[in-house]
């Protein structure tokens, strides 16, 4: 989990730094900045041995939701007129983050909800 939150985390970092290189405009830069953040302060939650309870299903969600929340920006960026390859670099960033999400939910081994009686 750390590993791929921090290479996320630098990988949306790098495309802040290139969206202010390049003039991109402020709504998407600051928040991919924003992005970057959270994915690096996201594995310091986390104290190594802690497996279960609930800080650790917060931190499988943190991928999940940075996977909806860098989706959302490409959507609305999409429909603004962002430059493409921003707008298209934002899509890669959320596809990557879910797929973690979705490799750390596997590690978890997630149980499905069952009924008042185990059923």
């Amino acid at each position: 989990m750390r590993p791929g939150m921090i290479g996320l985390g630098l990988g949306m970092g790098l495309l802040w730094v290139l969206g202010l290189v390049f003039g991109q405009p402020a709504w998407i830069t600051w928040l991919d900045f924003l992005a970057a953040l959270l994915s690096l302060a996201a594995p310091a939650i986390r104290s190594p041995s802690s497996t279960t309870g609930p800080r650790s299903a917060l931190l499988t969600a943190g991928p999940f939701s940075l996977g909806i929340g860098v989706g959302l920006l490409w959507i609305i960026a999409l429909a603004s007129g962002v430059s493409e390859w921003m707008t298209w670099l934002n899509f890669v960033g959320a596809v990557a983050y879910l797929l973690l999400g979705f490799g750390m939910a596997g590690e978890r081994g997630v149980r499905p909800i069952t009924g008042p009686h185990g059923v």
